[in-house]
């Protein structure tokens, strides 16, 4: 696992990210009362609203809930996205997407969320984005 941020989108997408998840912990831990019982701060949250890397926080949030704070770093904020982006050059069936030129880490991330809420291994085709689909699988 890699903390390096410059294998990520950018510094700055990867701060934000960061930063956001920072606000996500620090909500979670403030308690209210709320009806005459403590509650997380975090609960009492109906709707987030992000841009840049706290969109994917956001995302990663709104798809895992309260799991986000046992994966969201080793398995989402470090993981090495440009190195992901990096082996597609080495298959074949992704030369395609690739050459297109439309091919990039967001679409990876994105390819990643789904597969997650799916249940399947990571592929870095989606067929939300139009590209061949080989969710097939299962995560263990």
């Amino acid at each position: 696992m890699t903390t390096s941020s410059s294998s990520w989108h950018s510094p700055v997408v990867a701060r934000a990210a960061a930063f956001s998840y920072g606000v996500l912990e620090k909500l979670r831990d403030a308690r209210v009362v709320v009806g005459g019982q403590s509650r997380s701060l975090l609960e009492q949250v109906n709707v987030i609203s992000a841009v840049s890397g706290g969109s994917y926080t956001a995302a990663y949030y709104g798809l895992f809930g309260s799991q986000i704070f046992t994966d969201f770093l080793p398995h989402f904020l470090y993981h090495d996205w440009q190195g992901g982006t990096d082996s597609l050059l080495l298959r074949p069936d992704h030369a395609l997407s690739l050459a297109a030129g439309n091919f990039n880490r967001s679409d990876l991330i994105a390819a990643h969320l789904i597969a997650r809420s799916s249940g399947t291994a990571l592929s870095p085709t989606c067929p939300a984005m139009g590209f061949r689909s080989s969710f097939s699988t299962p995560v263990t």
